[in-house]
């Protein structure tokens, strides 16, 4: 089983660090007061949970299988978006 804010490397993979929180902006130029702000986060926004809008990563492939690029794109958008 794999979690959510975990990261995970290797062949077979191995769980390396677990508590992460990944964020979107460009940490290559924080400075110290931006890692301070960064450090901790406390809410659960970003952790993933399976519930009623979940879709299995097989019922993903088997609608992106056999069709055009178009309808391949038109379909990630529309269940990402």
């Amino acid at each position: 089983e794999y979690k959510s804010n975990t990261i995970y490397g290797g062949s077979p993979a191995r769980k390396i660090k677990e508590g992460i929180f990944f964020i979107h902006d460009d940490c290559h130029r924080f400075l110290d007061e931006d890692i301070k702000k960064y450090e901790y986060n406390d809410t659960d926004k970003y952790i993933y949970t399976r519930d009623n809008t979940t879709i299995k990563f097989e019922d993903i492939e088997n609608n992106l299988r056999g069709t055009s690029i178009k309808n391949r794109v038109d379909y990630l958008n529309k269940i990402t978006l």
